[in-house]
C-alpha cells in the first residue's frame, strides 16, 4: 500500500528523500539527519512535494556540466576531489568520455 509521503530533494547534490520509501515523513527526522550522499544538512532539503509512482530527477547540474565539458572536447579533468565538488567527479565517473585525473598536493 503507497502512503503517499512527501519527497524531499537535497538542494546539494539531488538525493531525494522519499517518505514513502524510508517509511517516515521528513518531518520527524531528526534535525541531526544529515544527506547520505553528500552530508548537507536536513535544512539543505527543499520539498518535491508527493511521490508520483516511479518518477524522479533523471540528472543533475554535474552531470549537465560533464555533458557540455564532452560536447566541447573535454577529454580529462584534473583535481582533488572532496565534499562541495563528489556530484562533479561522481559525474565524470559514470561518463565514459572523460576521465578524473586525481592530483596530489603536498
Amino acid at each position: 500500500m503507497v502512503k503517499y509521503l512527501s519527497r524531499f530533494r537535497c538542494s546539494v547534490c539531488n538525493f531525494i528523500y522519499d517518505g514513502d520509501k524510508e517509511n517516515k515523513e521528513f518531518s520527524k527526522v531528526l534535525d541531526s539527519w544529515t544527506c547520505p550522499v553528500c552530508g548537507a544538512p536536513k535544512s539543505a532539503f527543499v520539498s518535491e512535494g508527493v511521490s508520483k509512482g516511479n518518477e524522479n530527477i533523471s540528472t543533475n547540474v554535474a552531470e549537465k556540466i560533464i555533458e557540455q565539458l564532452v560536447s566541447f572536447g573535454v577529454k580529462h579533468v584534473f583535481g582533488i576531489p572532496g565534499d562541495s565538488n563528489l556530484p562533479f567527479v561522481n559525474a565524470i565517473r559514470e561518463n565514459d568520455d572523460i576521465d578524473f585525473i586525481l592530483t596530489r598536493h603536498e
